[in-house]
């Protein structure tokens, strides 16, 4: 009986092919793998779970952020209250992938922004 992949080094011989596909041995062992369900670990669902709570976590403390710039949203430089609240959102996203690219943590988000900066 030969397999798939199976080598002949030396000699000569002949073969009658009986099945190919998923009728094979192989075949049949790729269904049976394929049918079964991945079931989640303890780590996997602790994992998943620390997942969702961390991004809650960025969440308010970004939202936080952003509130706290609430009384320079008024700045005459940014030309009123909802341009300047879309410009301090877009500032604290940009400080943040910076921070991110410099290696800096939670500490870069939480600087404040100044208009022009």
């Amino acid at each position: 009986m030969l397999f798939s992949g199976t080598v002949v080094t030396v000699g000569r011989g002949r073969a009658v092919v009986t099945a190919c596909g998923v009728h094979t041995a192989i075949g049949k062992i790729h269904d049976a793998m394929a049918e079964t369900v991945e079931e989640l670990t303890p780590l996997k669902k602790k994992l998943d779970e620390f997942g969702t709570f961390l991004a809650k976590v960025i969440a308010v403390i970004c939202v936080l952020v952003w509130v706290v710039n609430i009384g320079n949203f008024r700045n005459p430089a940014h030309g009123g209250l909802l341009r300047g609240a879309i410009y301090y959102f877009k500032v604290r996203a940009r400080e943040g992938a910076r921070g991110r690219q410099r290696g800096g943590g939670w500490e870069s988000m939480l600087m404040r922004a100044e208009p022009g900066a």
